[in-house]
């Protein structure tokens, strides 16, 4: 966590959600917090403990400036200028950096909604007691009931019968059952929270094989997904925005049990024989052919069955000797599907599967043939690029990681994004295992500018490269004064003398600036040049320079007197 960004204290966090439950609409919130999640917010920089400077990704790429301390302060470029959608999700990224959870911000104006419900709904019931006190009395006979209640039990043994054959009925009829379950789910808040949909459906499970049981649970939480979705779908045609903040906890909540389950069990176990083997794979086969149907039918701002598409293919779905044919069954079968019209976004998820399934078969030239054609449709996410340099390294082939960083650094240099560390951690680890590929990875580094002016710095210190780094530094006009103390120790420890024409020549520019703050800036450089000609047992020389520069200044009174104060001179 950056100097700048530090914890919110609790009094500042109550204040600031009271200041965002007042200002913003819920419209404005769950807009919000979607970029939010969607990794919209492309750079942040602190200005102090309460200003942000960031860039949001919207229809254009907007400038935000936030003022924490006053919400209402805050302004943005986009049309609509202050109370927008793209500040809220720079609000998030505050909130979540200072250490607070960033979902407490949408929940402040429900809060308070259901704080003021709460005490309507408490004086009503209060009025509704005192002005009939005899309803209390009023006796329901035990014995009345209402039909549906009484056949509601018949209803569930049918149901229980009908899932006990269910190890001998095809995946279309697990479908069927699933949905005769949820047929009572008719409101919208049970069909938009996930573990409403698949209650039901875990009621009626009967006891099941190993192999059969993770491919129950698997099958029902993609029911209950697509169910979600469905609903989101609505709420987009209706509103103009697909998720609410409710929406949006319960399709992660999902996506995360999918995701723990695809990563901890398996429908495979080492007594499976050969024919029933042959069932749970084609079980399995038609799960994806399903998956892979929900995937090209979601708009292309949704992920969801394709974030759990990718799941499958590197868990359930991976050939244990790496044979080519399933991927290459797979890639006939995306070619078929594959729309002749559509924009960017709707072509997207076949364009990512295919070139995964290119990837696999160590096709990378088709791969990134692909990815060159969604890149330049903006449809792609940085993360798209990255989740390659993340399956890469356990393979060991050190060489084809390094191609497939040279590639995907030309790809992600037409990106404002914070994907850039995972990037560069894939320079590292490879360089670690082949030295020898370092200066491609300057190269590329150099070739991706400005894109990568932070992780070519970062990576410049790492190994250590002083001279290059303050040369950089120079040559873009970056201050000294602007860089952490905790940044620049490494280098006064290892190459003190480097540092001498960078702080030099920002003293000259300070001083030329003819103002006391610029007088100010200088003696404090000063004082760090005379430690490092200490540092270096160069006091005489040091002691020339300073004499020089203040007979060369003698006409500047306010530098000879901020030099006095700073107790350079007499």
């Amino acid at each position: 966590m950056s100097s700048l960004s530090p914890t919110i204290d609790d009094n500042s966090w109550q204040q600031l959600l009271a200041q965002a439950a007042s200002l913003y609409n819920d419209v404005t919130l769950s807009r919000g917090f979607q970029y939010y999640k969607q990794g919209r917010v492309r750079s942040y920089t602190p200005l102090n403990d309460q200003l942000i400077m960031a860039v949001v990704a919207g229809s254009d790429h907007y400038n935000v400036k936030l003022n924490a301390d006053k919400l209402s302060a805050s302004r943005c470029e986009c049309p609509v200028g202050s109370n927008c959608k793209h500040i809220v999700a720079v609000l998030l990224q505050y909130a979540q950096r200072g250490g607070r959870p960033a979902a407490a911000v949408i929940n402040a104006k429900l809060a308070g909604a259901a704080s003021s419900a709460s005490t309507v709904s408490s004086a009503s019931t209060a009025e509704r007691s005192s002005a009939s006190p005899s309803v209390s009395s009023v006796s329901t006979p035990s014995t009345t009931q209402p039909a549906s209640a009484a056949a509601a039990p018949n209803r569930h043994e049918q149901l229980m019968l009908q899932a006990k054959r269910l190890p001998e009925l095809p995946m279309k009829e697990w479908r069927e059952l699933f949905e005769q379950c949820t047929q009572s789910l008719t409101d919208t808040r049970s069909l938009s929270n996930g573990q409403s949909i698949l209650a039901p459906i875990k009621r009626v499970k009967p006891p099941l094989s190993e192999e059969l049981d993770a491919l129950y649970e698997l099958y029902a939480r993609l029911f209950a997904l697509e169910k979600l979705l469905a609903g989101t779908q609505q709420q987009w045609q209706a509103l103009g925005y697909f998720y609410s903040f409710q929406s949006q906890e319960a399709l992660s909540a999902l996506t995360r049990e999918i995701s723990d389950l695809l990563g901890s069990r398996t429908p495979f176990t080492a007594s499976s024989g050969t024919e029933q083997e042959a069932g749970i794979r084609q079980r399995l086969a038609d799960i994806t052919d399903d998956v892979r149907r929900q995937m090209l039918m979601e708009h292309g701002m949704l992920r969801s069955f394709l974030n759990v598409y990718m799941l499958l293919w590197s868990t359930w779905l991976k050939p244990a000797r790496r044979e080519a044919e399933p991927y290459t069954a797979e890639l006939e079968k995306l070619l078929a599907a594959q729309p002749l019209t559509g924009d960017a976004r709707s072509r997207l998820p076949i364009q990512l599967a295919s070139s995964w399934m290119h990837f696999y078969l160590s096709q990378d030239e088709q791969a990134w043939d692909i990815l060159r054609e969604a890149n330049r449709g903006n449809a792609i996410l940085p993360s798209d690029l990255t989740d390659f340099l993340r399956a890469l390294p356990s393979e060991q082939d050190w060489s084809r990681m390094e191609q497939w960083l040279v590639e995907i650094g030309d790809l992600l240099s037409v990106h404002r994004t914070l994907e850039l560390p995972a990037y560069i951690a894939g320079w590292y680890k490879l360089v670690e295992h082949r030295p020898e590929a370092e200066p491609v990875m300057w190269q590329t580094l150099i070739g991706m500018m400005p894109a990568s002016k932070h992780i070519y710095e970062e990576a410049l210190l790492t190994y250590g490269k002083w001279r290059q780094w303050i040369d950089y530094q120079m040559s873009t006009g970056v201050e000294p004064l602007s860089h952490r103390v905790t940044e620049l120790a490494p280098i006064e420890k290892h190459a003190p003398e480097a540092l001498l024409p960078y702080y030099h020549q920002a003293v000259e520019r300070y001083v030329l600036a003819k103002n006391r703050d610029g007088y100010k800036s200088a003696v404090k450089l000063l004082k760090r040049l005379a430690k490092l000609y200490k540092k270096l047992k160069q006091e005489p020389r040091w002691a020339l320079f300073l004499t020089a520069f203040a007979d060369r200044h003698s006409r500047l009174r306010a530098l000879q007197e901020e030099l006095r104060k700073g107790n350079l001179v007499e």
